[in-house]
């Protein structure tokens, strides 16, 4: 079979029931290009664009079961848009942190206290998110880690918005309460009351 002459919603097909990668392969190679010059043009950076637009891809393949798309052309600049939009609230989020750590930590502080705080935290964390029901790990982590919105994750997963602002509010909670120690020591750590 000829790929190069399906139609888009012909491939997209291919793609969901066959987890075809011929089909995927078509749709990079019609699309790849496209989708990095909106990244390109809206980041000013080749290696960020070139990243954005492999992950998009990924997320194609990866997520190819969930995703209920309609028009692809459609679909594939709007998620390049969302992953440009999260980008760039990711760099002010890691600014903010910067700025923070640099306003409350004293710079004298052994790196290795340093490194073992973030090992600590990281594992806390970790034993919050493997402690939540699937669906509510997948939405939080597609919230939190990759960034997308509610009206994304919804269309993404096929869920309605409450589902997954319910999702992530159990998520919260749930962190809320493995990390509460944690928080508790930083805390005292900032604010020298121990």
């Amino acid at each position: 079979m000829d790929y190069s002459l399906l139609q888009d919603e012909e491939l997209v097909d291919h793609l969901v029931q066959g987890e075809d990668e011929k089909a995927f392969r078509e749709i990079y190679n019609r699309y790849w290009k496209q989708i990095f010059l909106q990244a390109y043009r809206k980041t000013g950076d080749r290696e960020t664009a070139e990243g954005l637009t492999q992950d998009l891809f990924m997320s194609l393949w990866d997520r190819r079961n969930l995703i209920g798309i309609q028009h692809l052309s459609g679909w594939l600049n709007q998620s390049i848009r969302y992953a440009i939009i999260n980008f760039y609230k990711s760099q002010l989020v890691k600014e903010k942190y910067k700025q923070f750590a640099k306003n409350h930590f004293n710079t004298s502080e052994s790196s290795t206290d340093h490194l073992a705080r973030l090992n600590e935290l990281s594992e806390s964390i970790s034993q919050a998110l493997d402690s939540l029901p699937e669906k509510t790990r997948i939405v939080f982590k597609m919230s939190r880690e990759e960034n997308k919105s509610v009206k994304e994750i919804a269309s993404l997963l096929d869920l309605s918005e409450k589902a997954v602002e319910y999702h992530i509010s159990q998520s919260l909670k749930k962190l809320r309460v493995y990390l509460k120690d944690y928080f508790l020591g930083l805390l005292f750590m900032i604010f020298k009351v121990w």
